[in-house]
């Protein structure tokens, strides 16, 4: 049977994800993430994403669609592509691309992934 669910992104704990230090580019980000709610077959997730000041590199694990809730961030894609993201922006990015995020202003973000062979996050 499926449930409706509400939490507000205020009052979830996040926990402190372990950055590989060769994908740190720039400065010294903290991130921090949570899964709230996860389908019951694992291929689509939803959460908050939170990292202070610093440039990173990032693989898609799946399909992303982002909105910005705080803070400034510029996600480019190996083709060169780029966003500039700014609270209420939303953000598109697809599986299996490598990402540089070059967060300028400390960042909070709620994402959902997808992907069909599952989500491991």
């Amino acid at each position: 049977m499926t449930q409706i669910s509400q939490w507000k992104p205020e009052e979830v704990e996040l926990t402190p994800d372990e950055t590989d230090a060769d994908s740190v580019l720039s400065g010294n980000p903290e991130m921090e993430s949570v899964v709230q709610w996860r389908s019951p077959d694992n291929t689509v997730v939803a959460g908050i994403f939170r990292s202070t000041v610093g440039k990173f590199s990032f693989a898609q694990a799946g399909d992303e669609s982002t909105i910005v809730r705080k803070g400034r961030v510029i996600v480019t894609a190996e083709d060169g592509s780029s966003v500039d993201c700014r609270p209420g922006d939303i953000m598109n990015i697809p599986r299996g691309i490598t990402c540089t995020f070059d967060v300028i202003e400390d960042l909070e973000d709620y994402f959902v992934i997808s992907n069909p062979d599952g989500v491991d996050l």
